[in-house]
């Protein structure tokens, strides 16, 4: 798993609402705390010392005279409201978890924590082959029988037979398509568009979550300093201070469906960003926040100037406008084959499978089946941590009343 290492759980409030609003039973902030435990353990994920200095100072100043608390524990406490360095998916290279001065740090990544470094003797990675979709055995009530892969570099298929069951992690846009492909009748696959947590109280009503503790954040506000030379920026740009606002808890949605029957096509793939005008409203309110923030007195003496989106940008039209032809995305999509009970539910909360399918479950961030406050890099490991628990307690029932 390749991303821009940030590491951000989301609070408890969206785990919550996974059960109470999107009836993913069984899926709360009390079963997946745990499993972020475990991951964390496993990855060793660096929480950066409160060692601030110059401008880094200036920004924890600015956002506590706006308002915003020091908040350094905002993936474990129940709040995510406030100011604190990034957790970032790093290992020191010398000392793993403690930060040092000169540390060397190194990217994470999935293949190296769970596959590399511990690989399982039962298993065989097979590289270089395209899945192209599934056969059943069963036209009425289809059990899974095999899978279709493509190699490109011999130009000709492969089927692989299914003897027991087919995990599914192709991720939020290959999982569905591939349903689709097999001639699974799954609704259409929308999906949920996707450092300062803050509250955009203008928005915040929409989003009515019972219970839980904490705020629901809204708006992720990234600080980035030192030396941009990597955005290709012009000279006079380069050491800048960079505010990027990540809205969260959005209302658009976006559809993945398929061109045509050609399994080597790519999908079509309709974001609809930003089709819902509370999504809208709190972008711009993102901007206005970064804005007040650096209006602030502890940055007078760095003699700021804003570059985008400028000072000719004002008024909400302005704005909009410059929005639509600026902003980009996190690619943070979920919840095309999400878990849960309703009439576009794809996957069973309680065992991972493929709804009126035989022995085909889902394992990705294609299963969220609701918005939350974070990167999904995280979510993304616990789905699969508490996924692996429910598979193996459901095989281990079967054995013991097997015997």
């Amino acid at each position: 798993m390749h991303n821009a290492m940030g590491y951000v759980r989301g609070g408890q409030k969206w785990m919550d609402a996974w059960e109470l609003d999107e009836g993913a039973t069984g899926w709360n902030s009390k079963t997946l705390i745990s499993y972020f435990d475990a991951v964390e353990d496993i990855l060793k994920v660096v929480y950066p010392a409160n060692d601030t200095q110059g401008l880094v100072d200036a920004i924890f100043e600015a956002s506590r005279s706006t308002g915003f608390p020091y908040n350094p524990s905002y993936n474990h406490g129940p709040d995510m409201l406030g100011i604190a360095n990034f957790v970032m998916s790093i290992n020191d290279v010398e000392r793993e978890t403690k930060q040092q001065a000169n540390s060397n740090y190194n990217r994470i990544t999935s293949y190296e924590k769970y596959l590399q470094s511990s690989r399982p003797k039962n298993l065989q990675l097979i590289t270089g082959l395209q899945t192209i979709g599934f056969n059943f055995s069963n036209d009425e009530h289809p059990v899974m029988d095999s899978v279709e892969l493509y190699s490109e570099k011999h130009q000709c298929k492969f089927s692989v037979a299914v003897n027991k069951e087919l995990i599914l992690s192709a991720g939020t846009i290959n999982s569905p398509r591939l349903l689709q492909l097999s001639g699974i009748e799954s609704p259409p696959a929308f999906f949920l568009s996707a450092v300062l947590f803050a509250v955009d109280n203008d928005t915040t009503h929409e989003a009515t979550y019972r219970n839980g503790t904490g705020s629901l954040t809204n708006i992720e506000m990234l600080f980035s300093t030192g030396n941009m030379i990597s955005n290709s920026w012009p000279i006079e740009w380069q050491n800048s201070l960079v505010l990027s606002p990540n809205i969260q808890q959005c209302k658009s949605r976006g559809t993945v469906m398929l061109m045509n029957s050609n399994p080597l096509i790519p999908p079509a793939i309709d974001a609809a960003y930003l089709s819902v005008d509370t999504d809208m409203t709190r972008v711009i309110n993102s901007i206005l926040l970064g804005r007040q923030l650096l209006s602030q007195p502890s940055f007078k003496k760095w003699n700021f100037q804003e570059v985008l989106p400028g000072p000719n940008y004002q008024t909400r039209d302005e704005l909009i406008n410059w929005i639509r032809g600026n902003a980009t995305t996190g690619f943070h999509y979920i919840g095309t084959c999400k878990m849960g009970t309703d009439k576009l539910s794809v996957v069973n909360p309680h065992n991972m499978k493929v709804w009126e399918v035989e022995g085909l479950r889902i394992v990705d961030a294609s299963v969220a089946p609701a918005s939350f406050s974070a990167n999904t890099q995280s979510l993304t490991y616990a789905v699969a941590a508490r996924a692996v628990d429910l598979i193996v307690t459901e095989y281990k029932l079967k054995h013991n009343s097997s015997h």
